[in-house]
């Protein structure tokens, strides 16, 4: 039996142009998008381990690093917006060239941990890999947001769970500081 036979036939249907079905039409329009997609990728990946080897150095900044994370793989890119992790195997937080407080900087550093002990770097490639197998859904695009959103949203609540009410009045100022240098940066691009 046939469910949609109306559909069945339209995706038989030859193309006389191509000389093929419209099925084999749109399968070979599917790969060509997704390995467009997944050469992007590594080309932005690449492009951002190329940034990684020449990172802005400042003794200064690097010396207000805190003690107790002055052993990871910490990075200070001035290309970049706000604070980020990269990295499966080796972790790298990356920062902007931007002045923060040791007491910022402490925080920082816990909200980039906690991306890494949950694992959230695994979660959006494996989430990339999605999207790059369902490009042609507009709503994997608004999904990633939303993803992406909730992940930050869910790293800030177990950070700031157990911190005094000034201390997260303190975080609460440091995330509104990003945004700003964020939102500064933008309007400086254009």
């Amino acid at each position: 039996k046939v469910i949609f036979p109306f559909v069945r036939d339209l995706l038989l249907t030859e193309i006389p142009l191509f000389n093929m079905s419209v099925m084999v039409f749109l399968c070979i329009v599917w790969a060509l998008g997704s390995l467009y997609k997944f050469i992007r990728l590594i080309r932005e990946y690449l492009t951002l381990k190329k940034f990684l080897k020449y990172e802005f150095s400042d003794d200064h900044f690097m010396n207000l690093i805190p003690p107790a994370y002055q052993q990871h793989n910490v990075k200070v890119l001035p290309s970049i917006k706000s604070p980020c992790v990269v990295g499966f195997i080796k972790p790298t937080i990356i920062l902007p060239n931007t002045f923060f407080t040791e007491k910022e900087l402490e925080y920082i550093f816990q909200h980039e941990y906690l991306h890494i002990s949950r694992m959230d770097l695994l979660l959006k490639g494996i989430y990339e890999l999605l999207v790059i197998i369902y490009w042609w859904n507009p709503l994997m695009y608004i999904f990633r947001q939303q993803f992406s959103t909730t992940i930050e949203l869910g790293v800030d609540e177990a950070l700031v769970k157990n911190f005094s009410v000034s201390d997260r009045i303190d975080y609460i100022q440091l995330m509104l500081k990003v945004q700003n240098e964020q939102n500064y940066s933008d309007k400086e691009s254009e």
